[in-house]
């Protein structure tokens, strides 16, 4: 199955809905001591890219609002997988299996749902032409960061889970491909 780009635009919107309905869903309890943000986070378990990641552009900083934000760090990080991503996914002159098993792991289950079914034959160069940009980071679970590439801008939503005792990797939860591509 090929998922065409009215599709996967589609999915996209409701993915993202969804997220950001969730994040504003599991706001932490304020009666429960926060978590202290020196602690050490397991490290990142996706592969590492081919090629390395271009440098990362970060936002100016601003005012923060709340306990709950991304850290430069943590938007560094989240960067550096969406960068990792892309290339990832721009290797549209591999066999299916091995296109699968390069991008797999850097995607959430909803974004796998998306692009899994994808010939990635079929798709336009979208190899990174430059540095990620850190367009948002509205919690310390969301970064959102845009890619440019050979077939235009592509914007990834980049996110992290926090459980009661675990903390997960930095996955791409949505690709969004430029308008005209």
């Amino acid at each position: 199955m090929i998922i065409n780009r009215t599709t996967a635009t589609l999915l996209t919107a409701v993915l993202a809905s969804t997220t950001l309905w969730l994040v504003g869903c599991t706001t932490p309890d304020d009666s429960q001591p926060a978590a202290s943000s020196t602690a050490a986070a397991p490290a990142a378990t996706a592969p590492a890219p081919e090629t390395s990641p271009r440098p990362v552009t970060l936002p100016t900083a601003g005012v923060e609002s709340g306990g709950d934000f991304a850290t430069l760090q943590d938007q560094r990080d989240a960067a550096t997988i969406a960068a990792a991503a892309m290339t990832a996914f721009s290797a549209h002159t591999l066999p299916y299996d091995q296109w699968w098993a390069g991008l797999s792991p850097y995607l959430m289950p909803e974004a796998s749902a998306v692009w899994a079914y994808t010939d990635p034959a079929l798709l336009a160069p979208a190899a990174p032409t430059g540095a990620p940009t850190i367009t948002a980071a509205p919690s310390s679970t969301l970064v959102d960061v845009d890619v440019p590439t050979a077939s235009g801008t592509w914007h990834l939503q980049v996110v992290k889970f926090i459980g009661d005792s675990e903390v997960g990797p930095w996955k791409v939860f949505t690709l969004v491909p430029p308008a005209d591509w």
